[in-house]
């Protein structure tokens, strides 16, 4: 993450956290588990908005960074959720009424 802040800071440009999900896919056994995509497997991709940078060169660089964390893993279970019955009118529906808003 603290790389990632530093090039955009440097560049000037905001970093947006993305997530994603694919099912059926073969979990390889190394450190990240990542993830190889069987044939026919679906794969959503979600990401959050873009988060500015200015901070972090102003000492706020670990609060960004976990700031960075948290909307990544809030992108990727969002992923989640569309990909296994979340996604659609449905979805859209529930996930509304998950955050109190009337659809």
């Amino acid at each position: 993450r603290a790389g990632v802040l530093a090039i955009a800071e440097r560049a000037g440009i905001p970093v947006v956290p993305v997530g994603a999900s694919v099912a059926p896919a073969f979990a390889l056994p190394t450190w990240d588990g990542f993830l190889v995509p069987l044939p026919g497997a679906r794969v959503v991709v979600a990401y959050g908005s873009p988060l500015a940078t200015r901070a972090a060169a102003s000492g706020g660089a670990d609060s960004i960074g976990d700031l960075l964390a948290r909307r990544i893993d809030e992108a990727t279970a969002e992923a989640e959720r569309l990909l296994h019955g979340g996604g659609g009118a449905e979805g859209a529906a529930r996930r509304g009424a998950e955050r109190g808003e009337s659809v």
